[in-house]
């Protein structure tokens, strides 16, 4: 029918799964990364080049309102989202772009209404910590070099703790 010609396709998920890692199972119990890496896939017609690349630039489901937004010519800055759309990053792969990501989850258990499990997390280019409002300590890891968040380094990197918790108040 021609309409890959003239349409724009964008697969993502909204969580992933752990399935075993840290002996967790399902998305409800934590923020690593099993959970929150999740795939975004656009195809747009208009950036043939960019079949099969991938960006190292960190995005965010809220960036994907003000993306559709952008790409239905539809106004939107009025609207206060704290997305971006992507279309600058799709443009030009070096284009400046946010430093951190962050992730929230907030729910309570069903059996205790006046429980709330909060959690939270900021993520740069390496360091990503963990703020678990029902933990006494963050938990900090080293993504370059420990992408499966084995070693909580929290404790040996009390500067990168401080600062990316700064990040997270902001």
């Amino acid at each position: 029918l021609g309409l890959d010609k003239n349409t724009v396709l964008i697969i993502s998920a909204d969580h992933g799964e752990m399935l075993g890692e840290k002996g967790l199972l399902n998305h409800t119990q934590s923020l690593y990364e099993p959970v929150v890496h999740v795939p975004l896939i656009i195809k747009h017609p208009g950036f043939p080049r960019l079949a099969g690349r991938r960006f190292a630039q960190q995005v965010q489901r809220v960036d994907l309102m003000p993306t559709i937004m952008e790409l239905a010519d539809a106004p939107y800055q009025h609207l206060e989202l704290q997305g971006k759309s992507l279309l600058p990053l799709l443009r030009d792969a070096e284009a400046p772009w946010r430093e951190f990501a962050f992730v929230r989850s907030k729910r309570n258990l069903a059996k205790f209404s006046d429980l709330n499990i909060e959690e939270r997390v900021v993520r740069g280019k390496c360091w990503k910590l963990h703020h678990y409002l029902y933990k006494e300590k963050f938990e900090l890891y080293d993504l370059c070099s420990d992408p499966l968040e084995t070693k909580d380094l929290s404790s040996a990197r009390p500067e990168v703790v401080e600062r990316l918790a700064s990040e997270l108040v902001k």
